[in-house]
């Protein structure tokens, strides 16, 4: 074996495959590498993840890769899933089986401040060209290779490795027999990337593209639908776009590839409410295009805090767009929405305002949750919100760095600590619960257990 992953899936309700180890082992498949993916990570325990080693790494082994986005347990647990001493315990048994197998770490959670015991190469960003020039590079291969030291490790950055619409359009994810997909099993899929939003408080990769940019090509797309049901019986996805509505004619394009195929397929998504305000017809292209779940990033109901973020649409807007979806979309499609806690000139009375609301049985969301918001060091070398970078402009202040990550800001109205026990008191509270019995993204996670959509639903 050439190359191991070890990958985690989210510690929701239910089973899904992570995308991002995925989309690594594709690519480099495209190289003819063999390729073995290990989910559940921090699921094993430490003996069993050393009886893996011993497993699956040989000599043609060169190198043995972790992807870091799910390796945690809340926000006091290690960020790795292990403590970081243990990597160096992995080290160590991987050169037992190959002096020269390289340990590498990446996915969402690495930047250029991350430093543990063992690793050789921290990859930043999407590795779709990196780990591609990476192998060549240690197969002594011609390669275009390029790494940043930086206090004396080594980082690999997308930046460097650049994907371009056009090479993004062409890819497709090689899911194999080995990868040990269950027959209709759920599995990730990646239709667009990026965002053509640029909102204040995102901190994602790619935002701000073109209209039209970063999206999967029509035979693609198509084939790799119906490859995965031919192998494995698929007709359900969760799409891991960070906007699947991100202009009608997405969604006209995607409609026209699903309702096209020789079967039925449904899926769950991240979408914006306030495009579908802005046009209607979305309603039945998306539900026509088998959408199941989708979740919206809201982020508040205050319309001036709204145009500060990105996000104005407003209350009577908001309420009234999920109303009209509600009119077709209920019992058939699961709504989600997000808010955040602690965005500029927002009030812990508003939030609570939100909360009562979100609650209710007024409101028509299926599942909602409120979070604080995270504002990163300036020297994490992963993309920055623009609250981050310039705090003063929206009203904070920035104090200590936590847990080495996260900045740690206050302003006139609340502070990082106190948006930490909003959350905890509303995550602690019976209404919640009474609303939050299944999110979108839960839905195909609950079906790889064996139930039926239907039942999910009801």
């Amino acid at each position: 074996m050439e190359v191991l992953i070890f990958t985690d899936i989210a510690e929701d309700i239910g089973y899904a495959k992570y995308a991002g180890a995925y989309r690594v082992a594709s690519s480099l498949r495209e190289l003819g590498a063999s390729v073995k993916v290990i989910d559940c990570f921090v699921r094993f325990t430490e003996e069993e993840i050393l009886n893996c080693i011993k497993k699956y790494v040989d000599k043609e082994t060169v190198f043995v890769g972790v992807a870091s986005t799910l390796l945690h347990k809340g926000m006091n647990n290690p960020l790795h899933g292990f403590r970081d001493e243990f990597y160096a315990e992995i080290k160590s048994a991987i050169h037992s089986r190959s002096k020269d197998c390289h340990l590498i770490i990446g996915g969402s959670r690495i930047g250029t401040t991350t430093n543990i015991p063992g690793i050789d190469f921290y990859f930043i960003g999407k590795a779709d060209i990196s780990i591609q020039e990476y192998y060549k590079y240690l197969k002594g291969k011609e390669n275009k290779f390029i790494v940043s030291q930086i206090d004396n490790r080594n980082y690999v950055k997308t930046t460097d490795h650049n994907v371009s619409s056009d090479f993004f359009a062409d890819t497709k994810n090689m899911y194999v027999q080995e990868d040990l997909i269950q027959q209709g099993e759920c599995l990730p899929l990646e239709v667009a990337r990026g965002c053509i939003f640029k909102c204040s408080f995102c901190q994602y990769d790619l935002i701000g593209k073109k209209k039209h940019e970063y999206i999967k090509n029509y035979d693609n797309l198509r084939e790799e639908l119906i490859q995965n049901y031919e192998l494995f019986g698929t007709t359900h996805y969760l799409f891991s776009d960070d906007i699947i509505n991100e202009s009608i004619d997405k969604v006209r394009h995607l409609h026209h590839i699903f309702t096209n195929l020789p079967f039925k397929i449904t899926w769950t998504s991240y979408a914006r409410l306030d495009l579908i305000w802005k046009f209607p017809e979305m309603r039945e292209l998306l539900q026509e295009a088998g959408a199941t779940g989708l979740f919206f990033g809201i982020e508040t109901m205050d319309a001036n805090v709204g145009k500060l973020i990105g996000k104005g649409l407003g209350k009577d807007r908001i309420v009234n767009t999920l109303n009209y979806l509600n009119e077709t979309w209920k019992d058939n499609i699961i709504m989600t929405g997000n808010f955040i806690i602690g965005l500029p000139q927002d009030t812990e009375k508003n939030i609570y305002n939100t909360f009562e609301w979100l609650s209710s049985n007024e409101c028509p969301l299926d599942a909602f949750d409120l979070i604080p918001l995270n504002l990163r060091r300036l020297d994490d070398g992963r993309p920055m919100n623009d609250i981050a970078m310039h705090p003063e402009k929206y009203g904070y202040r920035t104090k200590e760095v936590i847990n080495g990550k996260m900045l740690n800001w206050e302003n006139n109205n609340l502070s990082f600590e106190r948006a930490i026990e909003i959350h905890e008191d509303f995550k602690s509270s019976e209404q919640f619960y009474q609303k939050n019995l299944v999110g979108n993204s839960w839905l195909g996670r609950i079906t790889n257990l064996g139930y039926k959509e239907e039942e999910v639903k009801k």
